[in-house]
């Protein structure tokens, strides 16, 4: 019921949710330096997405915007749930593995005790149907799920997100490559902010007074 472009844009509002959520938990302080990387971010996706193109509110902007305030609690929970299953796991390799399985365990239960109310299950095999799920099962859920459990609690909540919202410009990048699609002036410099923002999210910036007092 709502555009691509709304959707993309809305869907990246977790990049406002994920701080602000982090914040209230006091589990972050909200720097100068990432309200800074979360404002330009906002703005490349803004112009990447230009959902003024589209107006009106349905259904589908306010699932959206659901889901990706849904998105930025489980950018948190994966951080504490990491701690938790390193208290009974012999290393991080380990932990992850436990807290991988458990969330595609929980899902696919959860997916096929819903899927009967939703619409009638069916499966037509074919050699397009199989490759796809074995990528989006494998690749895009399995591996990923790993890699995010393993990885993300290296950096804080709100980096994290911001570097997710490279996923827009990545998947402008496939179609125009994949789908012959072409990106116009305001996308290239939407993608170009959402880059300088992760990039603004990731540097250290030196302390004079740290270094001194460090000597």
């Amino acid at each position: 019921t709502t555009t691509s472009a709304k959707s993309a844009f809305l869907t990246s509002t977790t990049v406002i949710w994920t701080p602000l959520l982090a914040w209230a938990l006091g589990r972050e302080r909200l720097t100068p330096k990432l309200l800074a990387a979360v404002a330009v971010t906002v703005a490349g996706i803004y112009l990447l997405t230009q959902p003024l193109k589209s107006e009106g509110i349905v259904v589908g902007d306010g699932l959206t915007l659901a889901c990706a305030l849904a998105f930025a609690v489980y950018i948190i929970v994966i951080d504490r749930a990491m701690l938790s299953a390193k208290e009974f796991a012999a290393d991080e390799h380990e932990a992850s593995i436990m807290v991988t399985s458990g969330q595609i365990v929980a899902g696919s239960v959860i997916f096929l005790l819903c899927m009967p109310l939703i619409e009638t299950p069916h499966f037509h095999a074919t050699s397009f149907s199989i490759g796809a799920l074995l990528y989006t099962g494998i690749i895009a859920t399995c591996i990923t799920a790993y890699l995010q459990s393993r990885y993300q609690h290296h950096v804080s909540p709100t980096t994290a997100s911001i570097i997710y919202m490279l996923e827009p410009v990545v998947a402008v990048i496939i179609a125009e490559v994949f789908l012959t699609e072409r990106m116009g002036f305001l996308e290239l410099l939407g993608g170009g902010l959402i880059i300088l923002g992760v990039i603004i999210a990731q540097v250290k910036f030196p302390n004079p007074r740290g270094s001194t007092e460090s000597k």
